[in-house]
């Protein structure tokens, strides 16, 4: 498969990451903005959202050169097992008998078949790092004990592997099956809580039906069922199993349950502990204890069994330790403890071949410009080298850069993997890059170049990249590992926001000046670190983006408040001539003390504002310049999971993003619920924004030159139609073509109907890619094409749905594409509306009236937005789609003249009480939306203040009336005014508290009706910055927005700071032509749950798997690359877990990415990633002093002891009734039991009991 590009990766994750801050905390002041940006696309200390990249040798373990069938001829191993893992199963993995063991896998051989002098059995410890056969390690040796020992009956199972949880125990039960099917002589059970008691249940269940190699029901492992689910007397029991794989919760449950004791016996041969690294501190005792207790039940001492735990991450790497450890958990004497140590194998070069010029990293980002996939998948899933001459033919040039000549004797290779593995371990280049990884363990990108190249530049990164890449596709088969295999690492965060030096002469960097204050800062920083002075917050204002200070102050001294916001805190402008009002002022005495002074002092200027100094918002809409983290971190899946190459399959066109795959983290529970849908609910509203705004902004109907040919076919028609001599049948056929022609030009004026994109949406290719979640559920592995095309079927019903999201009731300050001026609303047949004459000329002049006129509709157009907003629409005519939605979107609403409440939205508004008292300030904080809208207008029309305070509800009564009489009139046009009739308005007909409302005094807008186009013209305030679809005299209805409307054009808002790049991205639409199809996995789910979401993950039919721990630990997903942590984990162990869930097996290339949360302990990981992966694990202990875990275990022991007791051994006893009853316990007789047939039988009233405790002696001891 493809490599991926950590260059290209870095460099989309920065630049989206920073053009998202830039957007959300848009200032108007142009030298913060360029600050902003260069504090955020600096490096990690200096306050850049993305961290460097660090590169990690993920080498092999070391080979031993030592197969199985070396072993079988020395009699070191059962050969019939050879045999069997010999051949070839479904997917390949099993373990040929000419592959090489790695040396801790035949070194764990050995040692599982060494004794002591009396033949105690051993324990082996088998640490290596992730993808290093941990597992074989244990399995090989395991099994050939099996193979070699025959199974004496009676004596329970022979052997047990523990798990720590389920995901895991399926996940190895399935390899051991892959393994060891076909055959009859060892058999395996798993036994969780999945686990089907009998053949009715597991047939309910859909279990499958397994080769009779493996157990599938618990009464068929505990010997009393056949595999065809007859019964068996206990007398004739069968066989129980060799292999128990379970979890510790389980073998507790088991050791006590007396239908369970079938199980252990003297049989016992081994116990393997897998993932020991959990093992530690109290849960250690509880495991020590609980195998005490399970050798006591077998009979067994600790010396006859053999003990076997591994681990990628177990202490320190101390031998001593290891064996002091493994000593304790087993129970066993030190010097019988192996300790296996498998160590990374350095790449085997061949002899240098120097080229005649050394190449440069130019000549190699040229050369290798262009890096293909060397692996493909077939039909089956099964992983094959690529052929492709051509690209052999390409790489040809830039092998011989690299290392001359001499390698073209590998030229008629038409293997790419092949072709770079034989020339490459000549290259000299590639022979320093394996020394330098091999040596360094891990180092940064830059580090690297430097020691590559001598130099740090673009070139040298690029070429470090390639070379990185390269050598990562170079391989000799498909099951080898790569020439020079490698991990990368990167770490991102949001915004963490800005701090600025109250010293304007502060020593800072000159370019992070923000006169008249001093250098800013990214963080929560109280003392400038240049000159020590003391330094606030910065705050901006969430309408118009303009920035201000906040301060604590307390007896006239400044100071920084905690964590950035308090509740006493005040708000600080230097614009001090703001607001007209000059009494807040006062000046900096002490920069250093925040001491401050009277005003006109040399210190600098300062004032304490409540409203914001630009557009007069409540200082209560500030925010600080800290990023939501759940923002962030979903950028950062979709522009990860953008970079990652494709699933490498014939079929993965019918695969959500063409199968791309990222496996993500969570320790939280809560956060890996959240993440999976609230991704794929974040892209996909991205996704539908981009496709509505392509769709919309390609209309045939709205381009000039099929304009102007309708106007002419037009005018042809109205000629024709003139003509007095023409017959009845061709006049009826040449009105309906004029009908068709103005239905044409009426949608290129006002856009097509909501109704026609929702038909023209569902034929966009884009609607394969949203995932209809309610029959995700019903999808499974390999019918990858069934699922795309009933998902496909299933969307093609609800992309209507995305239509009214984002259009039919938009929000105000959030992104939308009405807000980024791509797509405009509106209302066909609006513009035939005429001005209401009789409210004009109650206007005092001539110039107001005239205002009004020619704004008149745009000024209607803007008070329907408004009740959009509120609500007050319908789907359609009879509303049949509002209750299907009405919990997922703002609906059905009705607008009435002047009342309110209870679903009502009043038109008009209330007029404040002493409304001609009150300041121009606080009378607008009286109003709504909509009445401060037309207020501004009216004022901007030339009307004076108290005018228009009066005409304010008397123009929207206006206005209220000229739409209810639309209804009534609407059915008065026919014939060719069917083109521009207003069908968008309804009536509704409802009760509301007991309130009838009358037909001719509410209404509904109808959004099918509505339509949709580009704007034609865009506005732009001036001090909001908001963009707008249309102007009423500079005016729109939002705060700051008056008269500061001006108009701009297309081009000129692609490039707009704030909302430039959203519109470029919808518009280019490549990152948002992938799905996101993200699913959660936790132990929250069902087991089987969990496993059919990791199947359809690992073939590409879910782009995203949010996990918990459940996947940390041993899941081997396969040709996975990419995975992102939502959070830094809390140990290295962790770290190194999840991190190794990608490059496993012989991938060559992987990826970590980390999003690091706005706490202390993922801030220091951020700035110390090598620190941090440097530390020495922890030293595992055991708490055996644990008073109260050895008295549990002790209590466990004594009660299964007792249920041992009490059941003869021949009983069978359900699972119900595992302990028996409690009347049975206490001596009571059950009540009989009857039936409906039967006489209800009278319920005697109790006799009361006397108890005298003076009778009970064991109420005189204590207990």
């Amino acid at each position: 498969m493809s490599q991926i590009d950590a260059l290209k990766l870095s460099e989309a994750l920065k630049k989206r990451l920073v053009d998202f801050s830039l957007e959300q905390f848009a200032v108007r002041d142009p030298k913060l903005a360029k600050i902003c940006q260069d504090i955020w696309s600096s490096g990690p200390r200096d306050g850049g959202l993305i961290s460097d990249i660090w590169v990690e040798g993920a080498f092999p373990a070391k080979s031993s050169g030592v197969t199985l069938n070396d072993l079988v001829h020395t009699n070191q191993f059962n050969s019939q097992l050879a045999d069997l893992l010999n051949q070839p199963s479904e997917d390949g993995h099993r373990f040929p008998g000419h592959w090489e063991l790695r040396t801790h896998q035949l070194e764990a051989i050995r040692a599982a078949q060494t004794s002591g002098p009396n033949n105690e059995r051993s324990a082996v410890v088998v640490t290596a790092g992730t993808g290093a056969g941990k597992t074989e390690a244990f399995l090989l040796p395991i099994l050939n004990e099996l193979f070699n020992t025959p199974a004496n009956p009676g004596e329970g199972v022979r052997c047990i592997l523990l798990y720590p949880m389920n995901a895991l125990v399926n996940d190895q039960v399935d390899r051991i099956y892959r393994w060891i099917r076909g055959q009859n002589r060892i058999t395996l059970f798993h036994f969780t809580s999945e686990t089907p008691e009998d053949k009715k249940t597991a047939d309910k269940l859909g279990t499958p039906v397994y080769d009779e190699c493996r157990i599938r029901t618990r009464q068929q492992a505990r010997g009393l069922e056949t595999l065809n689910g007859q019964t068996v007397n206990p007398a004739d029991r069968l066989p129980v199993p060799d292999i128990l794989v379970t979890n510790y919760s389980m073998l507790e449950y088991m050791l006590c349950r007396p239908q369970d004791a079938v199980f252990f016996g003297r049989g016992l041969k081994a116990i393997v502990l897998d993932e020991a690294h959990l093992y530690t501190g109290t849960l250690a005792a509880e495991i020590t204890l609980l195998l005490r207790r399970l050798l006591l039940k077998c009979g067994l001492t600790s010396n006859d069994v053999l003990q076997m735990a591994t681990s990628a991450t177990l202490g320190t790497g101390s031998e001593d330790e290891l064996r002091s450890f493994a000593g304790q958990i087993f129970s066993k004497d030190k010097n019988h403890v192996y300790v296996v140590q498998g160590q990374p194998e350095e790449v085997a070069l061949r002899t240098k071949y120097s080229p005649s010029v050394k190449p440069t990293p130019e000549q190699i980002a040229k050369d290798f410009a262009t890096i293909e996939s060397t692996i493909e998948l077939d039909e089956q899933g099964v992983s094959f080298l690529r052929q492709d001459a051509d690209y052999c033919q390409k790489l040809k040039a830039g092998l011989i850069s690299l290392a001359g000549e001499q390698v073209m004797i590998y030229f008629n290779e038409n293997h790419p993997a092949k072709l770079l593995y034989h020339s490459l371990a000549h290259a000299p280049i590639v022979h320093e890059l394996a020394d330098i990884l091999w040596h360094q363990k891990r180092l940064t990108l830059p580090h690297l170049a430097d020691m590559l190249w001598s130099r740090i530049d673009e070139e040298a990164l690029l070429a470090t990249v390639r070379l990185l890449q390269i050598t990562a596709s170079a391989r000799l088969t498909v099951y080898d590992y790569p020439l020079i295999p490698h991990r990368l690492h990167v770490l991102v965060r949001a915004a963490e926001g800005l701090s600025v030096c109250l010293n304007r002469d502060c020593s800072g960097p000159a370019s992070r000046q923000l006169k008249p204050l001093g250098v800013v800062m990214s963080g929560m920083v109280e003392k400038c670190p240049y000159c020590e002075s003391l330094a606030l917050p910065l705050y901006r204002c969430s309408c118009c983006n303009e920035w201000m200070l906040a301060a604590d102050i307390e007896q006239d001294f400044l100071s920084y408040p905690p964590g950035g916001q308090s509740s006493d805190m005040k708000y600080l402008t230097t614009k001090i001539e703001a607001l007209g009002n000059q009494s807040h002022v006062f000046s900096i005495n002490d920069s250093r003390t925040g001491q401050v002074a009277l005003p006109g002092g040399p210190g600098l200027q300062l004032k304490i504002i409540d409203v914001c100094p630009n557009c007069r918002e409540s200082v209560s809409e500030t925010e600080l310049f800290v990023g939501r983290d759940n923002l962030y971190l979903s950028i950062t899946a979709e522009t990860l999971l953008a970079e990652v190459p494709p699933y490498p399959a014939p079929h993965n066109d019918q695969l959500p993003a063409r199968g791309r795959r990222v496996l993500a983290f969570s320790d939280s529970r809560q956060d890996a619920a959240r993440l999976g849908p609230l991704l794929t609910c974040q892209h996909e509203l991205q996704m539908a924004r981009s496709a509505i705004m392509r769709m919309v902004h390609r209309d045939v109907f709205s381009d000039e030159r099929v304009i102007a040919r309708n106007k002419r076919k037009l005018a042809e028609l109205e000629e024709e139609l003139r003509d007095e001599t023409i017959s009845e049948a061709e006049r009826t056929d040449l009105e309906n073509e004029r009908l068709q022609l103005l239905q044409k030009l009426n949608a290129a004026s006002v856009g097509g109907s909501v109704k026609g994109w929702e038909d023209k949406l569902i034929k966009e290719q884009i609607a394969s890619e949203f995932m209809h979640v309610e029959s995700a559920v019903n999808h499974r592995p390999g019918q990858y094409l069934e699922a795309w095309q009933e998902n496909w079927r299933n969307m093609a019903r609800e992309m209507h749905y995305y239509l009214a999201q984002e259009l039919a009731s938009p929000p105000t300050r959030e992104i939308s594409l009405e807000t980024l001026g791509l797509v405009e609303v509106t209302y066909p047949g609006l513009d035939t509306l005429m001005p209401a004459e009789e409210f004009l000329a109650l206007l005092p002049a001539e110039k107001e009236r005239e205002a009004l006129r020619e704004c008149w509709v745009d000024l209607v157009a803007f008070l329907l937005d408004t009740l959009r907003v509120e609500g007050v629409i319908s789907w359609d005519k009879d509303g049949r789609r509002n209750k299907r939605y009405a919990r997922k979107l703002y609906f059905n609403k009705i607008c009435v003249e002047s009342k309110g409440g209870g679903g009502l939205t009043n038109f008009v508004g209330r007029q404040p009480v002493n409304w001609e008292e009150l300041s121009p300030e606080e009378y607008r904080k009286k109003l709504s939306r909509r009445n401060r809208f037309t207020l501004e207008v009216l004022r901007t029309a030339g009307l004076a203040e108290m005018e228009a305070r009066k005409f304010t509800p008397l123009l929207l009564s206006t206005i209220f009336r000229q739409l209810s009489n639309i209804i009534a009139e609407q059915e008065c046009f026919t014939g060719t005014k069917e083109a521009t009739r207003i069908m968008w308005l309804k009536r509704p007909s409802v009760h509301y508290h007991s309130k009838k409302i009358a037909g001719d005094n509410a209404f509904q807008i109808i959004f099918s009706e509505l339509g949709l186009r580009k704007p034609k013209q865009l506005y732009r305030c001036r001090v909001t910055g908001r963009i707008w679809p249309r102007s009423v005299l500079g005016c729109a209805p939002e705060t700051g927005c008056t008269g500061t409307l001006e108009p701009i054009s297309h081009a000129e808002a692609d490039q707009d700071p704030r909302w430039g790049r959203t519109r470029r991205e919808y518009a280019e639409g490549k990152l948002f032509s992938l799905g996101l199809w993200a699913e959660e996995h936790s132990a929250q789910l069902s087991p089987s749950e969990n496993r059919r979401l990791q199947d359809l993950f690992r073939q590409g039919m879910r782009n995203l798997l949010s996990a918990t721990t459940t996947l940390e630990l041993g899941i081997d997903i396969g040709s996975l690359v990419a995975v992102l942590m939502g959070n830094v984990p809390p140990g290295k162990a962790n770290y190194l877990q999840r991190a190794g869930r990608a490059g496993r097996r012989t991938d060559g290339s992987s990826v970590v990415v980390t999003f690091c949360r706005q706490r202390p302990y993922d801030r220091e990981v951020f700035y110390r990633l090598g620190d941090y992966l440097g530390k020495t694990p922890r030293k595992p202990i055991i708490f055996l002093d644990r008073i109260r875990v050895v008295r549990r275990h002790f209590n466990s022991f004594l009660l299964g002891l007792f249920f041992s007791k009490i059941y003869h051994p021949q009983t069978r006893v359900g699972a119900m009734n595992a302990y028996g009853k409690m009347g049975h316990f206490c001596a009571v007789p059950a009540p009989h039991r009857w039936n409906s047939k039967a006489i209800k039988p009278h319920l005697e009233d109790p006799l009361p009991v006397e108890v005298n405790p003076s009778r009970l002696p064991w109420t005189k001891k204590k207990l």
